[in-house]
């Protein structure tokens, strides 16, 4: 009885130490074509933002007409032309700011960048996205995490498109899985 006691314990610690995810593991495929496709619709959604408020504005005749009438009256007022060049980064660093938050799902009260958004997933939507030719390229079992390369593949209403994306997988102290994702 003792012997198999003790060849039970011997495999117990032998597979709480395989205890690390695998980078194959339906969660972890999952959780890291998570973080892609909020990334993909970010991309969107601010791209979209960029060509209809700023690129629209600053590369158009009348855009320019305006700038420069924007700048003389700034100059005039005692300002220069490098507060309305301020004033463009500011917007822009807000647009970012509100178009990550409504991806990650907090509530804005500001419907302006919503449509961009709106615009995004529309496009994701109509998308095939996955992760294909997932590869472990290197295991720590000590910290129990797997560090991982996969092709981000995109096609459908969206350029086909195929990026190689590396992530890692792990058990936090409290056993939940944590991935991180570099695109």
């Amino acid at each position: 009885m003792k012997r198999i006691s003790i060849l039970l314990a011997f495999i117990v610690i032998l597979t709480s130490c395989e205890n690390y995810p695998k980078c194959g593991d339906a969660d972890v495929v999952n959780l890291a074509l998570e973080v892609c496709i909020k990334e993909v619709r970010f991309e969107l959604a601010y791209n979209k933002f960029y060509e209809e408020e700023i690129d629209k504005f600053e590369n158009s005749y009348i855009g320019q007409q305006t700038m420069e009438m924007l700048e003389l009256f700034s100059m005039m007022s005692g300002g220069s032309g490098q507060d309305i060049q301020k004033n463009i980064e500011k917007t822009k660093k807000e647009a970012e700011s509100i178009i990550r938050k409504i991806i990650e799902g907090e509530s804005y009260s500001d419907k302006k960048y919503l449509k961009y958004v709106n615009y995004a997933d529309s496009l994701v939507n109509l998308s095939n996205i996955q992760l294909i030719n997932i590869r472990t390229t290197n295991i720590n079992k000590e910290l129990q995490k797997c560090k991982c390369k996969a092709d981000f593949v995109i096609s459908g209403s969206l350029e086909n498109e195929d990026v190689t994306i590396t992530y890692t997988a792990q058990y936090t102290d409290d056993n939940v899985l944590y991935v991180e994702v570099d695109i």
